[in-house]
């Protein structure tokens, strides 16, 4: 065996990497640049090794060839460790693969794996408990609720409907459902839409990553137990008595001027509020419009 050094080696030795052999033995050091990029220890081959069948393609993307499969431990490290079981021959020498100098005795290696899978399925198993507790504890806070068993497809928009009543009870809600992934909550007045999304959002099984362009389902008890959707869209409209308050104040509290600058004297109605033509209404010096500051008032209040 060449270029083999023991396991306690320097830090420096241990990362420096070396040309792929002949054939791998038990006990040879490897790199995987995957998953943020993790050193691992040969603890057992299966078949026979068939190096001069591996090539590589598409620029290195690719590999095939090598009929046997690696067994590899890694090292604890972090989040990262445990085993990686028959590895095709050809992927261990692919691109995302590098062999280390180092050398560590494979018993050694599988202790360390073996502590860290045992670790993780502690805390696998930890979480389940907690998990189900949870499943409890919003049974008994939200009795008034009904459990999904499954049975009812609309169980979703019944328990919205509920919860609201309980939080809200003198707002009236609509709720609809929006195809199968989406419900959609809509009301006059009443609670901002931030404080409706407090209690809808329990609803919701995951949020989508706009980065990776996937929906990302997040289970927690209160979903499990309720049911659950994709998404849920809030929406709050105004009446025209509230719309007209906040024009008044909106209003009263700054200097306006027409798009020329020349001022404003003549409080609009909310007719014109309506049709948008308020938007050329400015405050005096600062350009926001009437229209918009009206909006920000309306979303940002309770009524």
């Amino acid at each position: 065996m060449t270029n083999v050094v023991n396991f306690s080696a320097t830090a420096a030795q241990q990362v420096r990497y070396i040309d792929f052999p002949a054939k791998f033995e038990v006990g040879m050091r490897v790199y995987c640049g995957l998953y943020g990029g993790k050193d691992g220890t040969i603890i057992a081959i299966h078949g026979e090794q068939t190096p001069g069948t591996v090539r590589r393609f598409l620029g290195g993307a690719g590999v095939a060839g090598g009929s046997a499969y690696i067994d590899v431990a890694w090292d604890t490290r972090g989040e990262s460790g445990g085993y990686s079981k028959r590895v095709p021959e050809g992927i261990v020498r692919g691109v995302q693969w590098k062999m280390l100098s180092g050398y560590r005795d494979p018993a050694e290696a599988i202790a360390e794996a073996e502590a860290f899978v045992a670790m993780e399925e502690a805390k696998a198993s930890a979480v389940a408990v907690a998990f189900e507790k949870g499943k409890e504890a919003v049974k008994e806070k939200f009795s008034f609720l009904t459990v999904d068993d499954g049975t009812d497809r609309n169980i979703v928009q019944k328990n919205i409907r509920a919860l609201l009543k309980k939080e809200f009870p003198k707002v009236k809600f609509k709720v609809t459902k929006d195809g199968y992934s989406a419900r959609r909550v809509s009301w006059v007045d009443g609670p901002t839409v931030d404080e409706v999304k407090k209690f809808t959002g329990l609803f919701e099984a995951g949020r989508f990553n706009g980065m990776e362009d996937i929906y990302e389902y997040d289970s927690t008890p209160f979903n499990e137990v309720f049911g659950s959707c994709q998404y849920v869209f809030e929406s709050r409209e105004y009446s025209r008595e509230t719309e007209q308050k906040m024009i008044d104040k909106v209003w009263e509290e700054h200097h306006w001027v027409d798009g020329s600058g020349e001022p404003v004297t003549e409080k609009p109605s909310h007719e014109m509020y309506k049709k948008g033509s308020t938007y050329n209404l400015c405050i005096k010096g600062w350009g926001e419009s009437f229209s918009k500051e009206v909006w920000k008032a309306l979303s940002s209040a309770s009524f």
